[in-house]
């Protein structure tokens, strides 16, 4: 749980930068304040898979890079459209 906690902190400190240096725009948000960070991101799919993977894979490294390399590769082809 620690480390959920920890990357919804990273997260968010990320997104406050994000937003300082306008590096992207928030067009459609859910909380008043959603214009400065993606909450549904940060706090939810984020946060819920930080936490499944560490549980999964606690004591097995190995099984932690090569689960967190595929999540990695998962959200760059997420991004591309062909």
């Amino acid at each position: 749980m620690p480390v959920t906690f920890l990357t919804c902190l990273l997260m968010t400190i990320f997104f406050q930068i994000a937003y300082t240096y306008d590096w992207w725009e928030i067009h459609e948000y859910i909380v008043p304040w959603g214009y400065m960070i993606d909450t549904s991101i940060a706090y939810g799919a984020f946060a819920v898979g930080t936490f499944w993977i560490f549980r999964f894979t606690y004591h097995r490294f190995s099984l932690f890079i090569l689960i967190n390399f595929f999540m990695d590769y998962l959200c760059v082809l997420s991004h591309f459209h062909y």
